[in-house]
């Protein structure tokens, strides 16, 4: 029987693998997929997550032909790789745990608007009516992200993040509390820990796809991998593999080849 590969997806916290919109089936002829969504509450880095992705490896292999990471995934994503669990790497629009020294400057453009976009979120993070929250959510989602996706997608990325509006709520009381506190409601990796330090640990190939706005850290933590590679996508909401739709699946089917 042929060997066929494969993959393992990681969707971010606050989504679920419903996100991926059509990759899975369009990468179902090269490679078996495998989801795990990242909890609500967990930390991406903690050794749960990892050991629990341990556990979604087929019976009768070792690891995973190629890890997918979205954004936030990327740490568990990474750890993946490091755990000898993954032969390949590919990772969509990563948000950073640190600032890579190399980076001359960091680009703020844009970030005031966004600031005023997700204002009412926090301006109602005390919203004791769940379906008020959720429909502030998703109202929010549409303003910032959906603007820039096609209907299907603005329809799709609205109704997954609307679905976990409680965990952002929850997410945000926290934040907001600590802040009050002087402290920080997350725990930080230090340098040396942080998924974009151990980037320099790997030694499989790695792809990291981000649209402009994150393009320029793309191609810095891509250069800090043996074998890295950084890819440009088309898009302006920050969900590339939904934005060029055929370039990451390109760019995913060539990494499921490259390591199988």
């Amino acid at each position: 029987m042929p060997y066929m590969p494969n993959t393992l997806m990681i969707s971010q916290r606050f989504a679920d693998h419903r996100l991926w919109g059509d990759i899975p089936a369009r990468l179902s002829a090269q490679s078996g997929i495998v989801f795990y969504d990242l909890g609500e509450t967990v930390d991406p880095g903690s050794p749960q997550v990892l050991d629990e992705i341990r556990d979604l490896v087929p019976a009768d292999r070792s690891g995973f032909d190629v890890v997918v990471g979205a954004e936030d995934a990327a740490r568990p994503a990474v750890g993946t790789v490091l755990a000898g669990l993954a032969n390949g790497l590919v990772l969509f629009q990563p948000a950073l745990d640190g600032v890579p020294e190399e980076l001359e400057s960091v680009d703020f453009s844009g970030l005031e608007e966004k600031t005023r976009l997700y204002a009412p979120l926090l301006a109602a993070v005390g919203e004791p009516d769940a379906a008020k929250w959720r429909d502030l959510v998703a109202e929010v989602v549409d303003q910032t992200s959906g603007a820039h996706l096609a209907p299907q997608d603005r329809a799709l990325v609205r109704a997954v993040i609307a679905d976990h509006a409680g965990g952002i709520q929850h997410e945000l009381q926290q934040a907001v509390a600590a802040r009050a506190e002087g402290r920080s409601s997350r725990t930080r990796a230090e340098p040396g820990e942080r998924w974009i330090d151990r980037l320099r640990e790997l030694t499989v190939p790695v792809v990291i796809m981000s649209t402009k706005a994150g393009f320029r850290v793309a191609e810095v933590l891509a250069a800090r991998a043996l074998r890295g590679e950084a890819v440009l996508s088309r898009g302006e909401a920050g969900l590339p593999w939904l934005e060029d739709r055929d370039k990451a699946v390109a760019a995913l089917t060539a990494m499921i080849e490259r390591c199988s």
